[in-house]
């Protein structure tokens, strides 16, 4: 069974020969290809051969394309980013609203040529050429928050929607346009994607907030896709957000993330109810810097506990640059022929 069959067999919630592993790989897979993240991140070529890179060294269930996965959309609507020689991971350095600009005077990027989009996006249809035969591959876009935050900055966002709850609700509505312009763009080169959100997650923001401001917004983004017939809808908010799995799993995503340190047996719960899929990480940290041993009991807890779920996946956080690869395959000897 390759990638392709068993992701989509346990997505529909049917049985395969084992649990899905998909590691949460970004600038780590520059350095598969001994290349710095600001320089993959820029250049097609790199970015194709480093994902193709990443398939023949992990064999994990989903591709995505994207390293610097927030950067993108805030950049090609004016925001700074700072690359590094080094192997440090591009972030944003100036953001077009963060003076209180208008926002009237931002437009909704063009995918097809504004800032890395164009790029993002040739890249995937040349890998999706090459092994999407074999496993789905997935493009990254940032959901409406997360956008917002690096148009603003996130602590006078949290600030505004105290001060001017009108000016941010304008702006939430802006970015869930640039979210769904992107994805549609995705959609019409024929790949899937993936959104991520994590710049809502508590504590970040309050449950309260969440609900109030980013909620509508995502669920938005979620019937959209429904909208368009997309099956696979996926919606990644990282950290503890085990006071808020409940609103996620009502915005219409049927594919959502238990974090390391979220409570993993509410998250069942919840996932189950619903009938919707659940990525069940495992620290990045612990991969990174732990021992083989450590991360292979960190593994099986996370399966032994997830295996119930007919939609769980074994995955991990973002993992960090230097990681190495015999710790990965470490951890995805975990879910090897779980299933008899």
């Amino acid at each position: 069974m390759n990638p392709l069959e068993r992701l989509s067999l346990v997505l529909a919630g049917q049985r395969a020969d084992r649990i899905p592993f998909i590691p949460a790989i970004y600038e780590h897979k520059a350095a598969l290809i001994n290349e710095s993240p600001s320089m993959v991140c820029r250049d097609q070529t790199l970015l194709v051969r480093a994902l193709e890179e990443e398939y023949k060294t992990y064999h994990a269930d989903l591709l995505v394309v994207g390293i610097d996965v927030y950067n993108v959309e805030a950049e090609a609507l004016g925001a700074g980013v700072k690359y590094f020689t080094s192997n440090g991971v591009p972030s944003i350095s100036q953001r077009p609203l963060e003076h209180k600009g208008r926002i009237d005077d931002l437009k909704v990027p063009n995918p097809e040529r504004d800032g890395r989009m164009p790029l993002m996006i040739n890249a995937g249809r040349e890998i999706m050429r090459r092994v999407g035969q074999d496993v789905m591959v997935w493009g990254a876009v940032s959901g409406p928050f997360s956008l917002a935050s690096n148009l603003v900055r996130a602590d006078k966002l949290l600030f505004m929607t105290i001060t001017e709850p009108a000016f941010i609700h304008a702006l939430m509505e802006f970015s869930t346009k640039v979210t769904i312009t992107y994805a549609k763009a995705w959609m019409d080169a024929g790949l899937g994607i993936i959104v991520f959100d994590s710049f809502c997650s508590p504590p970040l923001i309050s449950p309260q907030t969440y609900r109030q401001l980013v909620l509508p917004y995502q669920t938005k983004v979620m019937n959209f896709f429904k909208q368009e017939g997309i099956r696979h809808r996926a919606l990644i908010i990282g950290g503890d957000t085990t006071e808020i799995a409940e609103d996620i799993a009502k915005t219409g995503a049927n594919l959502i993330l238990c974090d390391y340190n979220a409570d993993l047996e509410h998250y069942l719960k919840v996932s189950e109810q619903a009938e919707i899929a659940l990525r069940g990480n495992v620290d990045s940290a612990l991969v990174c810097q732990g021992s083989i041993a450590e991360i292979t009991h960190a593994g099986d807890k996370v399966v032994s506990r997830g295996k119930v779920h007919s939609r769980f996946m074994l995955g991990t956080g973002v993992l960090p640059y230097n990681t190495p690869r015999e710790h990965v395959l470490a951890l995805k000897a975990c879910v090897q022929d779980l299933i008899e």
